[in-house]
């Protein structure tokens, strides 16, 4: 399977802009703001996050399968279609991937933030799969978001798989608890081959959060 490894940045302060389908590399000695897609199922679960982003003065898209409460401030919030009422129904899968992916080639965005996947929300796998692999290959980051626990109980085959999967494609796996607690990875231990792209936000929550995704934006 390829892997995000053949996608990765140029070194410097460039970025990658897109006219159609094809790259062309563009080069600024300064900051150079992010569009910034980050795909929940809740968008209060990262509305700190994004309204920090934004005001950081970036381009934050929300998708969501949830209804908000309120908006966030400075943050386009965009409604997936929700799951039906039946486990499985191929017509909402096509509608909903359709969106995404929609939204996804509107945007094109450099930092794709995915909340729990691979590692849970497994029942999306049909969209998050593709859309992972798109915005990696069209150069774009991928940071995975993972609370302090994961739902018991775990499969160690499925979290293998997992893990496999977000070493192919992701750029960071950002735990959001305190390392100083006892780490995710005694209760996932195919984390462990995930090391050396796996941080903790740590205690400032947000700040930890922003820290750790600094080097990709």
């Amino acid at each position: 399977m390829p892997s995000r490894a053949s996608t990765a940045w140029p070194p410097g302060c460039g970025r990658w802009w897109w006219a159609g389908d094809e790259p062309s590399h563009f080069w600024t000695e300064g900051p150079v703001p992010s569009r910034i897609l980050i795909h929940v199922e809740h968008p209060a679960g990262c509305g700190p996050l994004a309204e920090h982003l934004a005001a950081a003065g970036h381009e934050v898209t929300v998708a969501h399968g949830g209804r908000p409460d309120g908006g966030l401030a400075g943050v386009k919030l965009v409604p997936l279609p929700n799951a039906p009422a039946a486990p499985s129904d191929g017509d909402w899968e096509a509608l909903r991937w359709t969106a995404t992916h929609r939204l996804a080639a509107e945007l094109r965005p450099d930092l794709l933030i995915v909340e729990l996947f691979p590692f849970g929300r497994r029942d999306l796998a049909f969209e998050l799969t593709p859309l992972i692999q798109i915005v990696a290959a069209r150069g774009g980051h991928i940071a995975v978001t993972l609370p302090a626990t994961l739902a018991p109980p775990r499969d160690p085959a499925l979290d293998r798989d997992a893990a496999a999967f977000a070493r192919d494609w992701a750029d960071l796996i950002l735990v959001e608890g305190d390392p100083a607690a006892p780490p995710l990875e005694a209760q996932v231990p195919a984390l462990a081959d995930l090391a050396g792209r796996l941080r903790y936000a740590g205690a400032d929550g947000v700040a930890g959060t922003v820290a750790a995704l600094q080097p990709l934006l």
